[in-house]
């Protein structure tokens, strides 16, 4: 091989190597679809129920069959957690993009919590009445919920009410999916997203 010829396929690989590179650096930087998440395998299933609402209407778990929704256990007369719990709640409402997904809030201190102390507590957060329920019953009715959910629960002599400051997410199939910390503030602004997502994904399953 002559040295011309050499020279000639030095050349050639050079500029082979150079398209090989210029090919990765293209792929490297374009934009990468984005994939949907899968909606997240389930926990436990939640439990059924039939309670009252705020507005004193009966409303129990085949309200929400067929649908995605949030759950979370409060009681009015709390000063801790609770305020905060249902102020999260109501960014939820505000965020959420789909009609699909439902709130439900079980008051821990039924006797208490009445149709009509729950109205006055849901107007101060501005709950709408299509999309969030606050629910009562009997004390033992909501222990019932509460344990079906895993969710700690109960009334101390010295301590008072003491319960789980978590909210579930529930899928159309009944099925908890995931449990968000109320007090992490990026778990929370995950909550709304992760339940439209829910929705979208599984839309027209269980219906």
């Amino acid at each position: 091989m002559s040295k011309m010829q050499k020279a000639l396929m030095v050349g050639v690989w050079a500029l082979l190597v150079l398209a090989m590179v210029g090919v990765v650096a293209t792929r490297a930087t374009r934009p990468q679809p984005q994939h949907a998440t899968a909606p997240a395998a389930p926990l436990f299933a939640a439990p059924s129920f039939q309670l009252v609402d705020q507005n004193g209407q009966p409303f129990g778990s085949d309200d929400l069959r067929g649908k995605v929704w949030i759950a979370d256990f409060i009681f009015t007369h709390c000063a801790g957690p609770c305020p905060i719990m249902t102020s999260r709640m109501a960014d939820v409402q505000r965020a959420l993009t789909s009609s699909d997904v439902k709130l439900v809030s079980f008051s821990v201190d039924p006797e208490r919590d009445t149709p009509q102390v729950l109205k006055e507590y849901s107007n101060r957060f501005n709950a709408d009445d299509s999309r969030w329920q606050f629910l009562t019953g009997t004390k033992q009715e909501l222990s019932d919920v509460a344990k079906g959910m895993n969710i700690a629960a109960k009334d101390d002599a010295n301590s008072g009410i003491i319960h789980s400051t978590l909210f579930l997410l529930i899928d159309r199939n009944g099925q908890v999916v995931r449990l968000y910390h109320s007090e992490d503030e990026q778990e929370m602004k995950r909550l709304a997203a992760d339940a439209d997502q829910l929705a979208e994904i599984s839309a027209g399953q269980g219906r």
